[in-house]
């Protein structure tokens, strides 16, 4: 059990570096506004808000400028 813990913390800890590292951002969540969506993504250190005008909705993984 505690095998499979450090395994997910080590998957964790790397997936986050990996975000940060690449300056990308993924999907928290989107809510519908009156003229598109509003998009929440987690960037590895922090979140990030902005409005997406895309029909479909928000995309999944997007760049981060820093």
């Amino acid at each position: 059990m505690k095998a499979v813990a450090a395994g997910l913390i080590i998957v964790i800890v790397l997936s986050v570096g990996a975000l940060v590292a690449t300056s990308s951002g993924v999907l928290l969540y989107q809510e519908k506004s009156a003229d598109g969506y509003l998009c929440g993504y987690f960037t590895g250190i922090g979140t990030l808000t902005t409005p997406s005008y895309a029909v479909t909705g928000c995309p999944w993984i997007v760049s981060v400028d820093r």
